[in-house]
């Protein structure tokens, strides 16, 4: 299924986008997980559907299904508000596979808003265990800090330097690798990617910039086959000035413009 077959995307690079006050984006996020055979009492977290509303972002309609079918599903939220589903299938055969399709809406005219209360930017920017800083992580914070001229570009440089220095690979890390061991590997999967672009722009630097870096993927061209080809990692700057850096790299639609 390429549920991006039948919408007709428009081309950012040709937008003025000063000029936008209105934009909707179209999400198609798959996760296929193949096994060298039957599985049994399958047990999934998913938490890729975000909350209805956060700051100029509201979440217009998603879609999530599973194959094969859940026997028991439970939907609940998160402290951040994000949508978490929990489903069981009782068995499968070679594979199952998670596929979600959803429109976002961002209200360009709320850009003076507060998004986050300084209470919960608190939050945001509290350091973590897998977030900690090392000798490197603060070296290679300054040096990009001084390459970069304002906010926005310092969020392309991070993300620049982070994909041509890592190479996505499996089996190498765990959920709980840091930040600072990811990078002394220089190999990791799409959340030690987010853990070391969470912490580039603030390592030694003070908080100044709130870079949100998330595992992500769905909207690219190349769609099945195992879960880690289908993900990829995807940087947010969420910047005080409230200038949204261009897409990263690779495909990016949006659509509806107005």
């Amino acid at each position: 299924m390429n549920a991006g077959a039948a919408q007709a995307f428009i081309d950012y690079q040709g937008i003025e986008w000063s000029q936008v006050t209105r934009a909707r984006f179209y999400f198609h996020q798959r996760f296929q997980y193949d096994y060298p055979g039957p599985i049994r009492a399958l047990q999934q977290r998913l938490v890729v559907i975000p909350a209805e509303r956060y700051g100029t972002q509201r979440l217009c309609s998603h879609r999530l299904t599973a194959t094969p079918a859940p026997c028991a599903s439970r939907r609940t939220t998160d402290a951040f508000g994000n949508h978490v589903v929990e489903v069981e299938v009782p068995e499968a055969g070679a594979s199952v596979a998670f596929e979600l399709v959803m429109q976002i809406e961002h209200d360009a005219r709320r850009h003076g808003d507060a998004w986050c209360t300084a209470d919960a930017a608190r939050r945001f920017l509290a350091p973590t265990r897998l977030t900690a800083p090392d000798a490197s992580i603060t070296y290679m914070a300054r040096l990009l800090r001084a390459q970069a001229h304002d906010p926005a570009d310092l969020a392309r440089c991070v993300h620049g330097w982070v994909a041509h220095t890592m190479r996505y690979a499996a089996g190498v890390t765990t959920v709980q690798t840091t930040a600072a061991e990811a990078l002394a590997l220089r190999r990791g999967m799409c959340q030690d990617y987010a853990h070391v672009m969470i912490r580039l722009p603030r390592g030694g630097l003070g908080s100044t910039v709130c870079l949100r870096a998330f595992a992500g993927g769905g909207w690219l061209a190349r769609l099945g086959g195992s879960a880690a080809p289908t993900r990829r990692w995807v940087l947010r700057a969420g910047l005080r000035s409230h200038q949204w850096p261009p897409p990263p790299h690779g495909l990016y639609h949006r659509r509806r413009g107005t």
